[in-house]
């Protein structure tokens, strides 16, 4: 099938009238199905954990969305990725952020990119519910003993370990050997490595910290 005809400057309106009845002619024809061949499946992006291309689009999206709505949040690290293709490809990455009270959440940003004209905009970034979007866990990974969370994580297993003991003598944090940490349901938790002194003995615990959405730490 072909359709053919003149369109002249001169006639503006004749032309308009022309080129609507050939995207009328072509959509009955071939389909509205057809046009949707031209946005590619959504599909997950292999080997994304080691991946700076990834790292840097969410930290891209994490600072645009600091910026639109005067946010604090830090980023973490992403949890999942995933790409369509479309004029361009648009990227759907999960990533877990810190916000200004050290709360680590669950964040999905929207990023579209046309690398031929090193066009990058983000297009939606919004605050996930761990249970409801399905993202109830992470793994453990490791953690920076010199991070402010741990230590604050670290001071309160010292003094809930006093608190149980019932002693006089005062637990002594003496280091921070190691911590992992983990988010579930949005909940920062912390596997740590403590050596504390009692009385005239220094022993390691290993203790497991939960903090709450209040700020409230509990050991479990």
């Amino acid at each position: 099938m072909s359709i053919s005809g003149n369109c002249n400057v001169s006639r503006p309106l004749a032309c308009l009238k022309l080129t609507m009845a050939i995207v009328i002619t072509l959509l009955c024809f071939f389909g509205t199905n057809t046009l949707a061949f031209y946005a590619g499946a959504v599909r997950d992006v292999p080997n994304f954990q080691h991946s700076p291309r990834i790292d840097g689009l969410a930290r891209f999206a994490l600072n645009e969305f600091n910026k639109q709505q005067n946010a604090q949040l830090s980023f973490s690290k992403v949890v999942r990725a995933r790409e369509q293709m479309v004029s361009g490809m648009v990227y759907y990455l999960t990533m877990e952020a810190l916000d200004g009270h050290r709360t680590t959440g669950l964040y999905l940003a929207k990023v579209w990119v046309v690398p031929w004209t090193n066009f990058t905009q983000l297009e939606d970034f919004k605050q996930l519910d761990a249970d409801k979007d399905g993202y109830q866990t992470s793994l453990w990974h490791a953690v920076r003993v010199q991070d402010p969370m741990v230590k604050e994580a670290a001071e309160n297993a010292v003094k809930i370990l006093q608190q149980r003991s019932n002693s006089l003598m005062p637990y002594e944090l003496q280091e921070i050997v190691s911590a992992k940490g983990k988010v579930v349901n949005a909940l920062n938790i912390f596997d740590l490595l403590l050596k504390i002194k009692w009385e005239n003995k220094v022993q390691n615990y290993e203790v497991e910290m939960k903090r709450t959405l209040e700020g409230k730490w509990t050991m479990n």
